[in-house]
């Protein structure tokens, strides 16, 4: 590394994975991925990210920027936690790097970064009680998003189980969740993501995945985008889908009446009907059916928004139950809440 660069290490589980460097000077600069060869030579490797899959280790790889299973990690630019990480800190709020070294023990996930040249981590469990760096304390919030977030214990039997937002899977920085089409790539749409859970998370998950689009519609939550959709790794390889999160009826407040993303052909609440939710189903050859009191339309516990692989319940309903709640779901809720006085005048 030649003098002036900068160079941060990449742990997953603690395990050395790669050497983060960042090559020429800013603003014309690209970075580096150098794997460690013990990671690269593992055969049975956790996963570090799906979008890395089919990448030939141990050869490096480039990037014009932090690559997105690590720029989704970091509060997002423009946002009030990169702000106020940014002043506390002394950070410039457009350096990724110096970002990532300042909150990376403090991710989502079992990624850690920290400076390539510190000495390897000791074990130990850490206790209520013990101690953490004054700035750690003081932050406690560094998850990737735009607005602070509350401090969660995001560890299971006291080992961090690895996630990944489908944003990052699909190889999209922070600034590209709404997944607008660019240059770079094509729109991306409910459907990419359908495929993506069904590819990773089975059957199971993508049953999970259309009845939290059901409850969307049902509620007016328009912001369901890449970010809001993410992998668990409990077993550090197989994925499952992640349990649901940040589902608000922002159309309550005056956020648009759409979905974040298009929805088989359909993206505004109205839109979203008995007959595009069976031709999506269909489309997809749904293995298990839906029951029509998982979106309310009956008697049960109404939609289950708990991950695919914890669903049990009986096949044999079609799309047609799933649609039947839909129509003038999100209308009856506005005037259901604006009629008691619940609207409120700021967002959530």
């Amino acid at each position: 590394m030649s003098s002036g660069e900068r160079a941060l290490r990449l742990r997953l589980h603690g395990e050395a994975v790669a050497i983060v460097v960042e090559r020429g000077a800013r603003p014309r600069h690209h970075y580096e991925l150098v794997f460690e060869p013990s990671w690269a030579e593992q055969l049975q490797r956790p996963v570090l990210s799906l979008g890395a899959l089919n990448w030939r280790l141990p050869i490096a790889r480039a990037f014009p920027g932090l690559p997105p299973f690590l720029t989704n990690l970091l509060p997002e630019r423009g946002g009030a936690m990169r702000r106020r990480i940014a002043r506390a800190a002394n950070l410039d709020e457009h350096d990724d790097l110096a970002f990532l070294r300042f909150v990376g023990h403090d991710m989502s996930g079992a990624i850690t970064v920290e400076d390539a040249d510190a000495p390897a981590p000791s074990a130990r469990v850490i206790e209520e009680g013990s101690e953490y760096p004054a700035e750690a304390m003081r932050l406690r919030a560094s998850f990737g998003g735009i607005q602070p977030k509350f401090s969660v214990d995001r560890t299971d039997a006291y080992e961090p189980v690895h996630m990944e937002e489908v944003a990052s899977a699909l190889g999209m920085h922070p600034e590209e969740k709404y997944a607008e089409p660019n240059s770079s790539h094509p729109e991306y749409h409910l459907g990419h993501v359908g495929r993506l859970i069904r590819r990773f998370a089975g059957e199971r998950g993508l049953d999970t995945f259309l009845r939290r689009i059901v409850f969307d519609v049902l509620v007016g939550n328009s912001d369901a985008h890449l970010k809001n959709w993410a992998f668990l790794f409990p077993d550090r390889r197989a994925a499952r889908l992640a349990p649901a999160y940040d589902i608000v009826p922002t159309m309550l407040y005056g956020y648009g009446s759409a979905l974040a993303l298009r929805f088989a052909g359909g993206q505004t609440f109205h839109s979203i009907d008995m007959k595009r939710v069976r031709l999506f189903a269909q489309g997809r050859r749904f293995a298990r059916g839906l029951r029509a009191s998982d979106t309310g339309g009956g008697r049960g516990r109404g939609v289950d928004l708990r991950g695919g692989d914890d669903d049990d319940g009986p096949a044999g309903a079609d799309a047609r139950s799933l649609a039947r709640p839909l129509a003038g779901a999100p209308d009856r809720a506005r005037r259901a809440v604006g009629a008691g006085g619940g609207v409120c005048s700021h967002p959530p």
